[in-house]
């Protein structure tokens, strides 16, 4: 008899032992950084000060201190460091998402442009997501408090992006790529230049890169034949920025050297062309953008020499051959769209 009663004991004596042995490591482990996640609300990040079963006391990251019952809380994880969200922007499409955003995994604060659901923009810096609602110190240095309830979406702001009008912005230093695409917007023969350029931003006026570009020029030579020069132009570029708010008017030059790759096909079709320099000056305008891509707009003209010798058979087919030789200074406006990358 007395066997039986020490075997039903027994579970519970060794689940109380575990238990005492749980909470006095528990106890011993204080103080500790957590995300404590609570039933249908926002996760909290706050240090834990004491564990006594029933709830446990906390510090939130603005100093203040308080309880949290234990059947409010689903869920404690540990934190090496009390962390806020990453990502852009973060929407309540995913509810994952959102609950995430309000644990975090960045620092605090975090310069942000929070949507309200009424169509307000506040733009601020977000120095709490406890207490259930977001915490936030708008651009007139006004601490607002926000029901996540009411919130659309939250959209962070990029580091070094310097936003204006319908939060969007400009990066004002580091390195950025750009490809142009330009044509001939005259009569004249047909031209079109293709360019990619690296570059840095020096401050939000100035700006300078090296890049490679493709031109090809369209040329008649003494009204019979039309010839078509191909240049490889390695080059260096320079713009200023004439304004520095949400839209952007420039001032660029761009000088490189073309190479002649001489690319003739058929015996019967020889032209011979040296390779010269170019020179492009430009006026242009870059369009703020709520990410790292942005459109680039330019107008300008570009120069460049031509000079060779040329020995074709003309299209009569009587055998007649036409030779000489030709320098040129050509001039073609050029209308060039392009995009920009950070």
């Amino acid at each position: 008899m007395n066997l039986r009663i020490i075997i039903f004991l027994l579970p519970l004596l060794l689940g109380a032992a575990v238990f005492s042995s749980t909470a006095q490591n528990s106890n011993q482990d204080l103080p500790y950084d957590a995300h404590i996640h609570l039933e249908n609300l926002p996760v909290i990040a706050a240090k834990v000060i004491a564990d006594n079963n029933d709830y446990v006391t906390v510090i939130d990251m603005l100093g203040d201190t308080f309880r949290l019952d234990y059947d409010q809380i689903t869920k404690i994880r540990k934190q090496s460091i009390l962390t806020f969200p990453h990502g852009a922007t973060i929407s309540k499409n995913s509810s994952r998402k959102w609950r995430h955003y309000l644990g975090g995994s960045r620092l605090l604060p975090r310069e942000a442009f929070v949507y309200l659901r009424g169509g307000t923009v506040i733009n601020g810096t977000i120095i709490s997501g406890e207490h259930h609602f977001l915490t936030i110190i708008d651009e007139n240095d006004m601490k607002i408090e926000v029901d996540p309830s009411t919130i659309r979406r939250i959209q962070t702001k990029r580091k070094g992006l310097t936003y204006y009008k319908k939060q969007r912005g400009h990066y004002n230093s580091g390195y950025f790529i750009t490809y142009l695409s330009g044509n001939n917007i005259s009569n004249q023969n047909y031209s079109l230049i293709r360019a990619l350029m690296l570059g840095r931003r020096h401050n939000n006026r100035l700006s300078y890169g090296a890049g490679l570009g493709l031109n090809i020029l369209g040329l008649s030579l003494n009204n019979i034949l039309r010839e078509e020069f191909v240049f490889l132009s390695p080059f260096i570029y320079g713009r200023y920025n004439l304004t520095t708010g949400n839209k952007r008017f420039f001032t660029s030059a761009k000088v490189g050297y073309g190479l002649a790759p001489n690319l003739g096909i058929d015996q019967n079709l020889s032209n011979n062309y040296n390779a010269s320099f170019n020179f492009m000056p430009s006026i242009g305008m870059t369009f703020a953008a709520k990410r790292s891509l942005r459109f680039v707009v330019e107008y300008g003209l570009n120069f460049q020499k031509v000079s060779g010798s040329y020995d074709r058979a003309t299209w009569f087919g009587n055998g007649t051959r036409v030779t000489g030789s030709y320098e040129s200074l050509l001039i073609r406006p050029m209308l060039k769209l392009g995009i920009e990358f950070k």
